[in-house]
């Protein structure tokens, strides 16, 4: 009888913290990151092997596990670059143009995969800035 009393008072205790586990942004739009880089300037005058000029190269890199609160924008082609920082990284899906605001949410970095939460704040920072524009957008 004591042993029953124990695990359900064990199990109890246990419950609140599962609930709280959960981040806030576990409810946003989820995004996985493919790949993570940083560019590296090369001299003027390099070439590539097809003797095309090249005035830089993306190189994959490593963040440090954690989560960072940032705002990420579109760079050329498939890059996407963490504002302020020298960090570019890719998507694993097609994600759209988030333009030179970007999108503001939170990255979840870790060993095994990493994930870009998107504020739900971040489109109506959008829709204001459209509308401060002089633009109308039709939802």
């Amino acid at each position: 009888m004591v042993m029953v009393r124990f695990l359900f008072f064990i199990a109890i205790m246990y419950f609140p913290i599962t609930l709280s586990a959960q981040n806030y942004w576990d409810d946003w739009e989820r995004k996985t990151v493919n790949e993570f880089y940083s560019k590296i300037d090369l001299p003027v005058g390099t070439l590539d092997a097809s003797g095309i000029l090249v005035s830089y190269v993306y190189s994959p890199t490593s963040l440090k596990n954690g989560t960072y609160k940032v705002t990420i924008s579109d760079e050329e082609g498939d890059f996407y670059v963490l504002q302020g920082t020298d960090i570019y990284l890719t998507f694993s899906s097609y994600v759209g143009y988030w333009g030179y605001f970007g999108k503001e949410g939170v990255l979840d970095v870790s060993n095994y995969s990493s994930y870009f939460f998107i504020s739900p704040q971040s489109d109506k920072k959008e829709q204001k800035r459209n509308v401060n524009n002089g633009l109308r957008l039709n939802k």
